[in-house]
């Protein structure tokens, strides 16, 4: 809580400045798409050192590095007092930004230069790529741009509150409109970031909040595509004789990374058209096969539909992201589709800019870091940046990114030409996550975690079935993977690397030897015996461990943990891979395997362990752990796949030395081939029937004419009935309420709704979500706040509506700092006796009538709102 009253804090309400902008759906769309690529191009020669073992010298992530490097500056000022949450303070950021970037710039301006010359194709190229996926995902949001609709409506009101209450505040941690007097106590930085552009740009929240799903969309494209195509290298014939590389070389296979990341979705979205297809012509046929007997009876209801006009059931967009109940299993379009602003949708491209983080590090194999200790510390301090900025936008991924983080720096070191340098490492270790916390220091001592309780047991294992609807694709092609790099020959090293250092390890070939040639089993054994070059205790105990793996894999398959047995199995190979050295483990090839393990790791660990949140004891309470956890391997593996399937079309396909291919080998590939394209065209279905069936739900009746952004245009005239058909909402009503307290109720002042109602599904938060004003209780204060004050807090805002005592109605409203009283349709449906009193209220004056239409009227406490010259009213001054 504050230790003052909200209403005493700095005015802040010259946000929604660029109406002009904010009312024409093509000049918002230019001008937020113009800011975020100006201060993309001033923090360029910043990410040029930082990320220049990258093709893109950074270029295609400096929109995403300029937006958090901006953002944190202004909180970071705001934090020390220095400046305050205000758009002058804003620009101010920017400009101060700008003088890094300028110094950057002319102390490297011939590489620059160069750069330029050699590569603005590939520039022009990259900001195609951006343009046409923002304006893509611009036409989705354009089809359905609601902020709320009664069934599916999603978190979008608790998002905007946040983020209109993040507006209204001068200072950090921000206002909480859903609690009167408190602040966020959430990790709010991503939606921190959103209001910095919003203002910047001065458009509106209702139209930014649109906005900001293609952006976070296509930076994610982007950014994926940067760490895709960085990644090439190395994998086919062209690549290695290509020196430099031509821009054209691997852009097409990078688009992969987006295709793979943002576009598919799970394979249930596939099966649901299967069962849709058989639900028209159940057949008598039964198969022990898993699978074999709905395709069948698929196959009869196509014929149905093809041939004698049979309706298709509608499809279902909602259900490829439930499908292991009751959990949550979105994926990044689905996500994107439904468009709620959550933590995790906004910490995507974050994510995805840090794996291209994690690939200069690869890169970086032979850097001597003591010598090079200056670019080391920057680049630290560019990785603590990063996991800071992921852990105050979505705590779920501190420990992903944390562990990733350390993990691509150690192999990076075994993969180069010297021995690993323990001592920066265990600096690293140390340093990296104590950086994180330094950097975003205000944001962790702010934050008091209340849900979360420790570690749990899961108590069942996951069905292998409904698993491999989610991951099949990507386990398919990673699997697959694994075992091309496991029986791989490993080669020397290229001329210039030390020989010795560069042969392969003994492990790897076992490994190898194992896989490829099980009847030479024994000579493997020797050779693992024979050709060790790491030192003894290491070796042992990376070895033990790979067994006890192994054998763990094999004991949880036993008991019937089969996707944890998967998940083990495959980790205890790639982990092996890991310590690939030489030209057969190319960059991109040691990335992929980390990114592969990383994966598995998180899999595997959700198979055991779930955190304990408000939702543990109920059926729930594995609900976040699988939702957070499997968002961020969609992502890891998206890339990973998307730098595999190249390399593996490559060696399956592309013609042997000989000319010839054994039968065998031509049956394996083709076998390859098709399940692959199979599994790939399966992927596609709910991008291609999901979307339409989502764009399809929205209000009830009237929708706004296509071509608004606005998410509030629903309101004009839409209508919803709640809690049955005997009570329907005409939301014009709210709106013009709503209009009104936008235009002339400045600052923080607290207003009394109805907010107890279902969130959900009676827009029972709609003033102080949809406006910023403090309310008293919104949805999810359990999760920011300890039960005794969220219980105090609903036990007084309830008999508030519900006692008919005015001495004790004027005691609480003293006690709560309440400035406006809201009397709209939800209230006298629930509360008629409530209102009642608040109509006496204003006939003794003891209430002033402020605004008032047909179904609305505002009303506000005497001495407690001084009106100004303008008109506008101003809280706290009474």
């Amino acid at each position: 809580m504050f230790a003052q009253p909200v209403q005493d804090l700095p005015v802040v309400d010259n946000y929604r400045w660029n109406s002009l902008a904010s009312e024409n759906t093509l000049l918002a769309t230019v001008w937020w798409w113009l800011v975020l690529t100006v201060i993309g191009w001033i923090v360029w020669p910043i990410g040029f050192v930082a990320f220049r073992p990258l093709r893109d010298a950074g270029f295609f992530l400096s929109r995403t590095l300029g937006w958090l490097l901006g953002g944190w500056l202004l909180w970071m000022l705001v934090n020390a007092g220095l400046l305050a949450n205000l758009v002058v303070h804003a620009w101010i950021s920017v400009l101060l930004l700008a003088i890094p970037g300028v110094v950057f710039a002319v102390r490297r301006r011939h590489a620059l230069a160069a750069f330029i010359r050699a590569n603005w194709q590939l520039m022009l190229g990259g900001e195609i790529v951006f343009a046409v996926t923002y304006l893509l995902f611009t036409g989705v949001r354009l089809l359905n741009p609601d902020l709320w609709q009664p069934w599916l409506g999603g978190e979008k009101q608790m998002e905007f509150a946040f983020l209109n209450g993040i507006l209204r505040s001068p200072t950090f941690p921000p206002v909480d409109p859903h609690f009167a007097g408190g602040f966020i106590n959430y990790y709010y930085f991503g939606l921190y970031l959103v209001a910095y552009l919003v203002k910047l740009t001065g458009i509106y929240a209702e139209v930014a909040f649109n906005l900001t799903i293609p952006t976070l969309f296509a930076l994610t494209v982007l950014n994926v595509f940067t760490v895709a195509y960085s990644a090439v290298e190395g994998h086919a014939p062209l690549m290695r004789r290509s020196a430099p590389l031509a821009w054209k070389v691997g852009f097409g296979s990078a688009l992969l990374a987006p295709l793979f990341v943002t576009v598919i979705g799970n394979l249930d979205g596939f099966a649901q058209v299967v069962r849709n297809l058989a639900s028209l012509a159940p057949t008598p046929f039964s198969s022990a096969i898993p699978g074999l007997k709905p395709l069948v009876d698929a196959y009869f209801g196509f014929v149905k539909v093809a041939f004698d006009q049979a309706q298709m059931p509608p499809y279902d967009f909602w259900a490829p992201s439930r499908v292991l109940e009751p959990t949550i299993n979105e994926f990044p379009f689905w996500s994107f589709l439904f468009a709620d602003l959550h933590p995790h949708i906004i910490g995507i491209p974050l994510s995805a800019m840090f794996l291209a983080l994690a690939l200069v590090l690869v890169e970086n194999a032979n850097t001597n870091w003591r010598q090079r200790w200056r670019y080391g510390l920057g680049l630290l301090a560019v990785f603590a940046l990063f996991l800071g900025a992921l852990a105050s936008v979505n705590l779920w991924e501190l420990p992903t990114y944390l562990g990733l983080g350390v993990l691509a720096f150690i192999v990076s070191q075994f993969r180069g030409t010297r021995p690993i340098d323990w001592p920066i490492t265990l600096g690293v270790a140390i340093v990296y996550p104590a950086g994180a916390y330094l950097l975003f220091l205000p944001f962790f001592r702010s934050y008091v975690n209340v849900g979360a309780s420790g570690v749990g047991l899961v108590q069942e294992p996951d069905d292998p079935g409904r698993w491999l609807l989610i991951w099949g694709f990507f386990l398919f092609v990673l699997a697959s993977w694994i075992v091309f790099m496991a029986t791989r020959p490993a080669r020397p090293a290229p001329n210039g690397h030390d020989q010795k250092l560069a042969r392969p390890l003994g492990m790897e070939r076992a490994v190898s030897l194992f896989l490829g040639r099980f009847d030479r089993l024994p000579r493997a054994i020797h050779l693992h015996q024979t050709l060790v070059r790491q030192p003894r205790f290491l070796y042992l105990l990376l070895l033990a461990l790979i067994v006890a793996t192994l054998a763990l894999a094999l004991l949880t398959l036993l008991l019937g943990w089969v996707v944890l047995a998967i998940c083990l199995a495959l980790l205890g190979l790639a982990v092996a891979l890991l310590w690939r050295r030489g030209a057969a483990a190319d960059s991109g090839s040691v990335f992929a395997n980390i990114m592969t393990v990383t994966g598995l790791a998180i899999l595997a660990g959700t198979q055991v362990f779930y955190l304990k949140d408000f939702l543990n004891g109920s059926e729930y309470y594995r609900m976040n752990t699988l939702f957070k956890f499997f968002s961020q391997v969609w992502v890891i593996w998206g890339v990973a796949a998307a730098i595999a399937v190249p390399r593996l079309l490559d060696h399956l396909f592309m013609p042997p030395v000989t000319g010839q291919l054994a039968a065998g080998a031509r049956w394996w590939r083709t076998a390859w081939g098709t399940i692959f394209a199979v599994l790939l065209v399966a992927s596609l279905a709910f991008p291609i029937l999901g979307t339409p069936s989502r764009l399809d739900q929205r209000m009830p009746g009237w929708r706004p004419p296509v071509g608004t952004l606005n998410g509030l245009d629903f309101m004009r005239e839409g209508l919803f009935a709640w809690p049955d058909y005997q009570n329907v909402v005409e939301l014009r009503y709210e709106w013009d309420a709503l209009q009104w307290l936008l235009k002339n109720v400045r600052g923080n002042a607290v207003i009394l709704e109805s907010s107890e109602v279902d969130y959900y599904r009676a827009f029972g938060t709609r003033v102080a979500s949809n406006t910023g004003l403090s309310g008293l209780k919104g949805m999810h204060e359990q999760e920011q706040r300890y039960p005794a004050e969220v219980g105090y807090r609903d036990g007084l805002h309830r008999e508030l509506w519900m006692t008919t005592d005015v001495p004790r109605t004027e005691q609480i409203m003293r006690e709560l700092d309440i400035d406006l009283v809201y009397i709209g349709q939800l209230e006298r449906y629930l509360h008629p006796e409530g209102v009642q009193k608040f109509e006496r209220m204003a006939a003794q004056g003891q209430l002033t009538t402020l605004f008032n239409n047909a179904r609305v009227t505002i009303y506000a406490v005497p001495g407690r709102l001084e009106e100004q010259a303008d008109g506008t009213y101003l809280p706290g001054q009474g």
